[in-house]
């Protein structure tokens, strides 16, 4: 069971705390849950309270937090000086976070997590991004991406456990290698417009394991069942405390950074243009507003923060702050709801992702649904569009875009793919008229609202197990132990 606290976040080295705190000592958190488990808050008594940003010199004002709380340590400078493990500071571009405020959230997190997480520090030293309930690695060793999860995701194989650590490099997929990919190991996500692979399991030498073998099967060098019996064998051998090369280091080049793809335009840019152009500070009826909000001292912690951001995300951000509210969770360079709409999950992040389907456009907001992906759709998903990623251990579909309608038109075109009713050619041409037709003003219908349920049947998919605990005398507690877990 997942510990639910009340409104706690915490951003690069800014930490607002719900009430009951004095100084930096007497912390008490209301607890609130959902049937799904999902991250929810509540303000206690609308008080926050806010340290001193020690990320990257960003002027956030103190508001009651000193010393190990909030005091610009040089843990959270950026200069690596005092960080466990080492030079953080020549490691990242980016600045880390306080060790005392990394140790006191993680100090809060279930066994699992908690020790995962303690094992990256150490290795890593401390991460560049942080909320209640995840941490955020930039560029750490062969990883453009890590990011460890105060929450536990059933997967089955090769035997029973927990994912919460997600790592991502660079990689180009082929589109009709996806189907194996997700056939393989329904932990891969391939993220074609931003050119990622990314692997989810409970410690980083399974991720190892996982993207290695799925580079045999995008290199044609091992077929689905090849992969899913070696990924078993080389975990039976880590466990036993035997050689497994595949689980010990990357055996591909991760250093190429022009993997992206950015798909072609299909669409008039004059029109997007024009849209653009209209939408300037006038959007959703609110932008003045906004503006103001965001520049205005003291209003709130996720609005400094956003007024910080390029201006693509800021806008995206405060149209969502308009219509959903405050987000769950915020670091320097992202913010996220949970269940909010239709959305499982919704965020915003402080990057452009160039793609250029329909037309030239930045992707900066990321929405996800519970939806369950037949493994051999999977390749023609990605081939309609690219910045689709199938999660089929969670059962998610997530589309990135610019705008929430034209999330809302991918989802539902994906829909129509997975159940027949639509090849992909076809979809695609759907898309142009639809959103072009939504710029233009006109009737978009599916563009509006999602037009399949997303409240139904369990759509998460832990696989099937390949390792018998039982004949093979507890070989996952043999494992923990050989890995440093209790």
């Amino acid at each position: 069971m997942l510990k639910i606290f009340t409104n706690y976040f915490i951003v690069a080295g800014i930490s607002i705390l719900s009430a009951g705190m004095v100084g930096t000592s007497g912390i008490s958190f209301a607890r609130e849950t959902n049937q799904d488990e999902e991250y929810k808050y509540r303000n206690r008594d609308k008080k926050v309270y806010e340290a001193p940003d020690t990320h990257t010199g960003h002027d956030v004002q103190l508001h009651g937090l000193t010393g190990a709380e909030g005091g610009a340590g040089k843990a959270g400078s950026g200069t690596g000086g005092g960080v466990v493990g080492g030079t953080v500071g020549e490691r990242y571009r980016e600045g880390t976070i306080d060790k005392p405020i990394v140790e006191r959230v993680i100090s809060n997190w279930e066994d699992e997590p908690r020790e995962v997480a303690q094992n990256l520090i150490d290795k890593y030293g401390l991460p560049n991004e942080i909320t209640l309930n995840r941490l955020i690695w930039h560029n750490n060793g062969p990883w453009k991406r890590t990011e460890i999860l105060n929450k536990e995701i059933p997967h089955n194989f090769p035997a029973e456990h927990e994912d919460i650590l997600i790592q991502t490099i660079n990689y180009q997929v082929p589109a009709n290698k996806v189907d194996e990919l997700v056939q393989y190991n329904g932990s891969i996500m391939v993220d074609r417009t931003r050119g990622e692979l990314a692997s989810q399991c409970e410690r980083e030498e399974m991720n190892i394991l996982a993207l290695n073998l799925a580079d045999d099967i995008i290199k044609g060098e091992r077929n689905v069942d090849e992969a899913r019996n070696t990924y078993a064998e080389q975990v039976t051998a880590v466990i036993q405390g035997k050689s497994a090369p595949l689980a010990e280091e990357l055996q591909f080049n991760t250093k190429t950074k022009q993997t992206a793809d950015r798909d072609m335009s299909t669409m008039d840019k004059t029109t997007m243009q024009k849209y653009k152009d209209k939408e300037v500070g006038g959007l959703m009826n609110g932008g003045r507003e906004r503006e103001r909000m965001r520049t205005a001292p003291d209003k709130s912690t996720t609005e400094r923060v956003i007024s910080k951001w390029n201006e693509e995300s800021r806008d995206v951000a405060g149209r969502l702050i308009d219509k959903y509210g405050k987000p769950d969770e915020v670091t320097q360079t992202r913010i996220i709801w949970h269940n909010n709409g239709p959305w499982k999950r919704t965020e915003v992040i402080n990057k452009k992702i160039p793609h250029s389907f329909p037309v030239e456009h930045e992707d900066v907001l990321i929405q996800t649904i519970n939806y369950q992906v037949p493994a051999d759709k999977a390749d023609e998903l990605v081939r309609y569009n690219g910045s689709l990623v199938v999660n089929r251990t969670r059962g998610e579909l997530t589309s990135q875009c610019e705008r929430e309608e034209m999330n809302i038109l991918a989802l539902n075109l994906a829909d129509g793919i997975v159940k027949g009713e639509r090849n992909v050619d076809e979809a695609r041409k759907v898309y142009t008229e639809q959103a072009t037709a939504a710029i233009q003003g006109k009737s978009a219908p599916l563009a509006e609202e999602l037009q399949f349920d997303i409240n139904g049947e369990e759509t998460a998919d832990p696989d099937e197990s390949v390792m018998d605990d039982d004949d093979d005398e507890g070989l996952i507690e043999k494992a923990k132990e050989t890995l440093g877990f209790d």
